[in-house]
């Protein structure tokens, strides 16, 4: 076997790689815009961050699939590590993001956490796979020609390969953002902290009442019966 099939072969065989980094960072994309919206309406900031963020995430599985480089591989693992530290800081009390600390940690959260380190994890692999690839290259003496041909021979197939991948970013961006919202329960905030309920629990609700005359519900429990 040649040195340019071996390295064919290995490069093949580490497909799944690409396609499961993409798999990750979409995940934890449409989550997070799945997310935005409630968001916005309680903190501004956030639910653009998870708007921008989350609409980030889920482009990049062109990169990913279409192999751009180490130079995308690179932006995107910093990005996700920026997304993952956000979250950790937000853990503490004090924090200079939130100004307190949240210590629960609902479902939604704990998949995009292990989507984005996923990402992380199988990117890094990607980076190292791919300048090893590139070290063999160098080394051998492949054919311009025959590289200048595969070029040519692949040029409209990576084209339309792109527009198909932009409708499925474009789908999956609208999907997150005005589908998956109205499909999970309404309850929690998501990785914000359990947002809503602070705000709840700081006095921002509205009283409760009884399903009789619409009477405060504390009201209800204590007064006496006239009877």
């Amino acid at each position: 076997m040649t040195s340019r099939e071996s390295t064919s072969l290995t490069f093949g065989n580490n497909r799944a790689m690409y396609i499961a980094a993409a798999a990750a960072v979409a995940l934890a994309g449409m989550l997070h815009l799945m997310l935005a919206p409630g968001n916005l309406r309680f903190n501004v900031n956030e639910g653009i961050l998870f708007a921008i963020g989350g609409t980030a995430q889920v482009f990049w599985i062109i990169p990913m699939i279409r192999r751009r480089g180490r130079v995308w591989y690179s932006i995107g693992i910093a990005g996700n590590i920026a997304f993952f530290g956000i979250w950790l800081i937000t853990r503490f009390p004090g924090n200079p993001i939130t100004g307190r600390g949240e210590m629960r940690i609902n479902s939604t959260e704990v998949i995009i956490e292990i989507a984005q380190l996923a990402f992380v994890g199988i990117t890094s692999i990607i980076l190292v796979l791919e300048a090893r690839k590139d070290k063999k290259m160098r080394e051998s003496n492949a054919a311009n020609n025959n590289n200048t041909q595969t070029l040519i021979g692949k040029s409209s197939r990576g084209n339309r390969g792109i527009m198909i991948l932009g409708v499925i970013v474009a789908a999956m961006v609208l999907t997150s953002w005005f589908v998956l919202p109205t499909l999970t329960p309404r309850r929690g905030a998501g990785p914000s902290g359990g947002l809503r309920e602070s705000l709840r629990e700081s006095g921002s609700r509205a009283p409760l009442t009884s399903d009789v005359g619409g009477q405060p519900l504390a009201q209800a429990t204590t007064t006496p019966n006239s009877g």
